[in-house]
């Protein structure tokens, strides 16, 4: 029987390995597994590409179950500018961009709401606005050079936090004495964003780290900050939503319908608008570490955490929209039931003046205790506060002016044969093109909305170490409360009067106004540059306001001004959990050869109460022939929902080392992921701009289980060198409690259809007499002609009118899901030539297929995709280069009514620095080199959903490390 007594020897030598120039253990193992006597440990820094895949190749071979990792290269300096592109760099790690920038993470095909993210194993919340309430932490908030690795654990375990059926990433930040004396890095960049065409060309980032540790290094300090300003643009063509299945029998014109579709299902788009989005962001990031080690058996580590994002957008849309219906002059379907070419009658091209500001805010506050109370029991108490909050800015976040021509005599679109449908205008006779005096008000709107997510966890954990003879070797147990609170709201000035396109052209000066040729745009695109609609009006919304305030002030909508007075929104969601876990670790061998195997199971008790406002919508308002509004009443009060769930996790790990460097991996674990906050949430909303073909409504639903996966994973490593290995990995995925987001058709609240009533019918009784067509305007100009209308030329639902049926999705735990997969990795040091390179592979399928000829609901599991890596590098005499290609297949990334699926899409960087000496070192840093660009479509390809041009970024620096 092998000998299991405690080694302090072997376990400091561990260590030593994993510390190096970072920290990389997570904070629930790390300080129960560090050794008692400092004088046996000895700490070889290795810094370089060299170093930092050495040491993540250490922690993957290393550690009980699947996990792999990143870290750092030298203090200061993480591989990638951002974590999230570090992160892609993993096998079976993909990424979400934002702007062209990584934001967050998709692990296994799963997304980010199923991925954990911790903060030295603390769990930390997220915000965002838009509405929702997220679990997900943007990695885009956290600057990398505080970071000195992250881990990402593919399998459960009984002694980690639960809530990642992906996986569960960990941040690990860097500590004073971890790395004993004086140590500092400083750096400066120059950021070249090339789609910039506002702000400045080149803008600032600036980073520092500064440790010291005193009193005999039992005392340490260690402040990391930075600051990064980037200015950038995104072009983005866009169709809002498809339409299913709008009457076409009411056309007016020529209808060529090649619909091949079984259930005879049609899509028709709801309008094609084009998005130049100017921006400015800033990120702000803060660290402060105090540790006090008074003997060998205490430790005590206080530390806050602080990172701010603050971004500033202005927008241009240029847009048409269509109706669909009589104005239909003419409609080719092609074979997949999708309006491919149309030609409607009348309409606007319209311009829009946005201006978006919003700040996220991040802070942790935490205290770790850690005491080797015996020479075999070690206790852990850990407690944070933490917080993430989003806001807007000033009246609002999202504030914007629609002005327009509304004299068009008819627009076409054709989504045949290009990326970016093109879009004509016909203008009328003798008009070659739209000029300012054209262009008058429609309507202007802004919203304020708010998010903050708060997390306050404390716990307990322990180690017992097995003294004696045996397998055992030793037992981890713990206890953890964790109470999140999250509060989202949103408040709206509703749809302010600027005119409702009622003739006041002669109103708006025309030096508002301002053509702007589109020549050079979306020129990554077919349908882009010179197909696109050759010009369009730039306004400015900071000069329109005071124009409107002072045309349409006296009426009551204006009387506030321009702010976000109208709380339409406001929820509560509480969530408490309490846990206990226990793991045996026993360390073996089989037939001579060494085996490991650690099971455990975890206890978890989640009380969830759900507090929001419910909102009463009191009638419908038909403005004028496009606009439509929902008017809500004064009355309102607060749903509470309460309720309980349990889950007992079990997990067990097994590895058994073949032969010196080959080792095989069992596990098994179950694991869950608790549901998105936004679908817990009590209340039902519905559409504030309900036109015909947009009656949708949301309804959450407080009652939803938690999923549940059964995980298997097989794998076997090879590591036959310094810095090099290869793998190949089976992994099994069984989910329980999927959410299903159905949609029902629903009758709520009483709100009628004026479209539909005996004043529409005798409207259009008359249009038919005079000889014209039943287009809405017209039978919207006829209502009101006819006396059907208010005192303000607008039509409001009568009794006479028949109820409305929404569109009404609500998510509940309908379905059962199995993805499997593999992944393949190898990474290879080509000896002393400064050669080497990483690659990756990650194959994924599941049993989930939806069938896109049906409407409806359907069962459909987002962010599944292959994906692969290639990174090769030299280093050597100072001289570092790096190249990074990533490529990502096609997925789904969200059904809710209509699929939403994202095209395939590849990156190149590359990174060169030269170290003058041991201090110096310069740097320049290339990203997506090859210009490349985004697509998203919905069934089919030629429904196009979004197309956005970026361009490549620069960067010019220099670190200087004493």
């Amino acid at each position: 029987m092998t000998d299991k007594r405690f080694n302090k020897t072997l376990l400091a030598k561990s260590l030593s390995m994993l510390l190096g120039a970072t920290a990389l253990t997570p904070v629930w193992a790390a300080e129960a597994d560090k050794a008692q006597d400092k004088t046996d440990m000895e700490v070889v820094e290795v810094k370089g590409i060299r170093g930092s895949m050495a040491r993540a190749m250490d922690i993957k071979r290393e550690a009980h179950g699947v996990v792999d990792a990143i870290s750092a290269e030298d203090i200061g300096k993480f591989p990638d500018a951002n974590l999230a592109e570090s992160l892609q760099r993993i096998s079976g790690v993909s990424i979400d961009r934002n702007n062209n920038e990584g934001s967050k993470v998709t692990v296994r095909g799963f997304g980010p709401e199923f991925n954990l993210v911790t903060l030295n194993g603390r769990q930390m919340p997220g915000a965002r606005l838009n509405g929702e309430s997220t679990r997900s932490f943007d990695f885009a908030n956290l600057a990398s050079e505080s970071v000195s690795g992250v881990e990402v654990y593919k399998t459960g375990r009984a002694d980690m936090s639960t809530g990642g059926i992906g996986s569960t990433i960990n941040i690990l930040t860097a500590k004073p004495l971890d790395q004993p004396g004086f140590k500092s890095s400083l750096g400066a960049k120059a950021v070249m964003d090339t789609s910039n065409e506002v702000g400045s060309d080149i803008t600032p980032e600036y980073s520092a780290l500064i440790s010291d540790t005193f009193n005999d290094d039992t005392f340490g300090v260690l402040f990391s900050g930075s600051y990064q300003k980037r200015d950038s643009r995104e072009q983005n063509a866009r169709v809002d939503f498809w339409r299913q299945n709008i009457d076409i029998d009411r056309a007016s014109g020529e209808v060529t319908n090649n619909n091949q579709n079984p259930h005879g299902n049609t899509w028709y788009p709801r309008n094609q608008r084009y998005t130049i989005n100017d921006a400015s962001r800033t990120r702000t990031n803060g660290q402060l570490v105090l540790q006090y080690a008074p003997s060998d058996d205490l430790k005590a580590t206080l530390d806050y955490t602080y990172a701010e994002f603050e971004e500033n957008i202005a927008r241009d849309h240029f847009a048409v929209w269509f109706n669909g219906g009589a104005n239909i002059e003419e409609l080719l379907i092609d074979e997949n039931g999708t309006a491919v070419q149309l030609r409607e009658s009348g309409g606007d091209y319209s311009f829009t003046s946005y201006d978006d500001a919003y700040v996220y805010e991040n802070k942790s506050l935490g205290l770790n205790l850690n005491w080797q109370a015996t020479e075999t029991l070690n206790l852990d108490f850990d407690y944070h506060d933490s917080s993430a909050g989003a806001t807007g800015k000033g009246a609002g976040n999202d504030s914007w002016i629609i002005m327009g021509a509304n004299n068009l005599v008819s627009k076409s679109f054709d989504a045949t044969g290009t990326d970016i449908p093109i879009i004509g205008l016909q203008l009328p006779e003798g008009q070659s093109e739209i000029q300012a005096s054209d262009i008058e008000g429609l309507f202007g709107q802004t919203n304020s909305q708010f998010n903050d997510t708060d997390i306050e966890q404390l716990r307990l954990s322990g180690k017992w170490l097995n003294g004696g003879d045996g397998d055992l070797a030793r037992i981890n147990f713990g206890y953890a409360r964790t109470e999140m609170i999250t509060h989202n709201t949103a408040s709206t000035s509703g749809n302010l009067t600027a005119g409702f396109y009622g003739g006041d052209q002669d109103l708006w000066p025309d030096e508002l106004f301002t053509r702007v040729s589109t020549g050079g745009l979306f020129d990554q695109f077919s349908g882009g540059d010179g197909d696109l609609i050759p010009y369009f009006y730039h306004t400015n919304l900071s000069e329109l306001l005071p124009v409107a305030q002072e045309l349409y002030g006296d009426d009551a909508s204006w009387e506030n001004g321009f702010t976000a007075n109208d709380l339409n929104s406001d929820h509560f969601i509480t969530e408490n959990t309490d846990s206990l876990y226990v793991q045996f670790v026993l360390e073996s061998d089989f037939n001579d050869m060494p085996l490991n195997i650690i099971g455990g199971v975890r206890y978890e008790k989640t009380e969830v109460i759900a507090n929001s406002k419910q909102i009463i919508p009191q009638f419908i308002l038909w403005r004028n022939a496009t606009e439509w509004s929902t008017v809500l009443s004064s009355d309102q009060d607060f749903t509470a929902e309460r309720r309980e769930y349990s889950v007992f996790l079990p997990s067990l790990d097994m590895d058994l080392e073949l032969m010196d460097g080959l080792k095989a991996r069992f596990s098994y674990s179950q694991t869950i992921t608790r549901p998105g906050l936004q679908d817990m949430r009590g209340t039902t909303s519905v559409s504030a701009s309900p036109k015909p073909g947009s009656r949708t409504a949301n309804a959450g639903n407080p009652g939803l289980e938690p999923y549940v996966s059964d995980n298997i994973d097989l794998s076997l490593e090879y590591y036959y060198g310094e810095g090099s290995y290869v793998s190949v990995g089976y992994f099994s995925k069984d989910v329980e409690n999927f959410l299903l987001t159905e949609t029902t058709q629903q009758e709520l609240s009483g709100l009628r259809d004026p479209l539909a009533g005996p004043r529409a019918q005798q409207a259009i009784s008359d249009l038919q007499g005079q000889g014209l067509a039943t287009t809405d305007a017209n039978i919207f100009d006829q209502i009101v002609a006819n006396g059907g209308g208010t005192a303000e030329g607008e039509i409001a639902q009568s009794n006479d009118d028949p109820l409305i049926s929404w569109r009404v999705t609500q998510p509940s735990n309908a379905e059962n899901a199995k993805l499997e997969g593999w992944e393949l990795a190898a990474q290879h040091v080509f000896g002393e030539s400064g050669f080497g390179f990483m690659t990756n592979a990650t194959i994924v399928d599941g049993d989930i297929d939806i069938d896109l000829t049906q409407v409806g609901t359907q069962h459909s599991l987002s962010g599944l995709s292959d994906s692969a890596n290639l990174v090769g590098f030299y280093e050597k005499d100072g001289f570092q280069v790096r190249i990074a290609y990533n490529w990502r297949d096609d997925f789904l990334s969200v059904y809710q009514e209509e699929p939403t699926f994202v095209e395939d899409y590849a990156q190149i960087d590359v990174s060169v620095s030269y170290e003058f000496n041991e201090n110096l070192t310069v740097f320049v840093e290339g990203l997506n080199l090859s210009d490349e660009t985004q697509r998203l479509h919905g069934r089919y390809k030629e429904q196009l959903l979004s197309a956005q041009q970026f361009g490549p970024r620069y960067n010019v620096g220099m670190r200087y490390s004493f």
